[in-house]
């Protein structure tokens, strides 16, 4: 989440200051901001309360990025993968369908 650590450096905040004011570790704020990991929810909200801006400002959402875009950028390459294989497997099991009824 490259915004939240434009906006704490921005307030002259270090990742331990920004930790305690949101009850995590600087190790946690320091893992959202390299995109290692994401906060859950309600720390997206409360990240967003305390900066004064939108979540999907956080989370660098464009209205022109589509659904897919954004969970591209929040996947890892594992998941990435997975998330392929799924989506193959349910496009040959909808042709197999449609083969065996046009038969």
């Amino acid at each position: 989440m490259k915004r939240l650590k434009e906006l704490r450096i921005e307030r002259n905040l270090t990742q331990q200051q920004l930790g305690k004011m949101l009850l995590v570790s600087g190790q946690t704020i320091l893992n959202w901001e390299n995109d290692i990991s994401y906060p859950p929810v309600q720390k997206l909200i409360e990240i967003a309360r305390l900066f004064n801006v939108s979540v999907d400002y956080l989370l660098d959402i464009k209205e022109k990025d589509t659904c897919l875009e954004r969970i591209k950028n929040i996947l890892n390459e594992y998941e990435k993968e997975d998330l392929i294989e799924l989506i193959a497997s349910f496009v040959n099991e909808t042709i197999s369908k449609k083969d065996n009824k046009e038969e």
